[in-house]
């Protein structure tokens, strides 16, 4: 299998020419996975981060407590599930932020994709179906979102599985692990 590798717009492409006489060659697009920037949206004269780096989050948990200038307790919590990338160092003589600070960066854990199959080929997948993408013995369960002649859009919610690094891809659709 030789793979190809381009960057479209916000995609990252992947040409993969499978050499088996069954199956035939495809295309795998991902949109690399969403970085959302928490910034300050007032002023704070305290505050604590409830939050650490390299950690998960999960929708509504609640990523900083602050107190505003006007003495009233805020927070700010997490609009989906990310990895928390990056936290702002404060030194300890800081006590609170500015409005419009970068506070921290999150990796949204949600990955969107196309499989695009040669000449309007149809695999026969199905709208809700579970589909493993094997790359070297490492899974990627991913779910088909929508089928149109010859593509199909997907959504992966493990950002661990090498995108950028796809050689001997193969897709399953029994749901057994790879090999």
């Amino acid at each position: 299998m030789n793979v190809g590798k381009a960057l479209l717009g916000c995609f990252t492409t992947y040409s993969l020419m499978i050499s088996a006489s069954t199956s035939p060659s495809f295309t795998i697009e991902v949109e690399p996975p969403r970085v959302e920037l928490v910034y300050a949206y007032e002023n704070a004269i305290a505050f604590e981060l409830l939050a650490s780096e390299n950690v998960e989050v999960f929708e509504g948990d609640i990523l900083i407590k602050y107190i505003n200038e006007k003495n009233e307790e805020k927070k700010i919590l997490a609009t989906s599930s990310s990895l928390v990338n990056w936290i702002r160092k404060h030194s300890f003589d800081q006590q609170g932020f500015s409005s419009g600070d970068l506070l921290m960066k999150l990796k949204s854990r949600t990955i969107y994709g196309v499989i695009r199959m040669p000449g309007d080929t149809d695999e026969g997948f199905k709208v809700g179906q579970l589909v493993t993408l094997c790359n070297r013995g490492v899974s990627a369960k991913i779910i088909i979102q929508s089928k149109e002649k010859g593509s199909y859009t997907f959504v992966a919610n493990d950002v661990s599985f090498e995108w950028q690094s796809k050689i001997d891809i193969n897709i399953m659709d029994n749901n057994h692990g790879c090999v």
